[in-house]
């Protein structure tokens, strides 16, 4: 099997931050569609399948968590497909303990079947999730048939994930999709002024986050 590329995620038009050099969609695209609405975790988007788990920063030492929740779980993982998740073992820019302490440190927010060139329907993405005993990023579920509901939908639900701590939101339509039209049916909002550090995350001292599960 062969590594796939996660394609880089545009922004709402909405959005109070974005950067000027990354694609825009308008949330019009959405409406009428169902719609998954995910709390954006801030971590580094890793990879999985039968094979290996892959992803930008897996050289990390605080990956190799990761990678032993791969060799757990990877005789699990359908042939063809490409678990896309979020490694949140080390802190970023959001350091997640007590009230916003993590399900755990690899939560799943995209299926990809390379045998078909989709991303999977998000109720596949779900039921893979619980068969793999890893959890789905936090989503809330809406299907609204005009602009003015849906942007207030959305404006709700971000301010109250930003007011909770956490980055911002990603919008995804929940019907699959192939991966050339991933532009037109995954969008993000997210706080502005999210980086709060000139030094990326790797080159700094490791700071573990926080699981519930190891709270109690």
């Amino acid at each position: 099997m062969r590594q796939i590329k996660y394609p880089k995620t545009p922004y709402l038009s909405i959005s109070p931050s974005i950067d000027s050099e990354d694609p825009t969609i308008d949330p019009s695209i959405f409406i009428g569609n169902p719609i998954s609405v995910s709390i954006k975790m801030d971590g580094s988007c890793t990879a999985m399948n039968q094979k290996e788990v892959y992803g930008r920063s897996t050289h990390h030492t605080s990956f190799n968590q990761i990678k032993q929740l791969h060799g757990q779980i990877k005789h699990l993982i359908p042939m063809n497909d490409h678990v896309f998740g979020e490694s949140l073992v080390a802190k970023h820019s959001i350091h997640y303990k007590d009230d916003i302490a993590l399900a755990d440190i690899y939560q799943i927010f995209a299926i990809y079947h390379e045998d078909t060139n989709l991303f999977s329907d998000f109720d596949y993405a779900m039921e893979l999730s619980k068969e793999l005993g890893v959890p789905h990023v936090i989503n809330m579920d809406y299907n609204i048939d005009n602009l003015e509901s849906l942007q207030r939908t959305l404006e709700h639900i971000f301010k109250k994930v930003i007011d909770l701590g956490h980055e911002g939101i990603v919008i995804r339509n929940k019907r699959q999709f192939p991966y050339d039209e991933f532009g037109v049916n995954v969008a993000k909002m997210v706080r502005p002024h999210h980086v709060q550090s000139k030094i990326h995350w790797t080159k700094q001292e490791i700071v573990y986050n926080q699981c519930r599960t190891k709270m109690n």
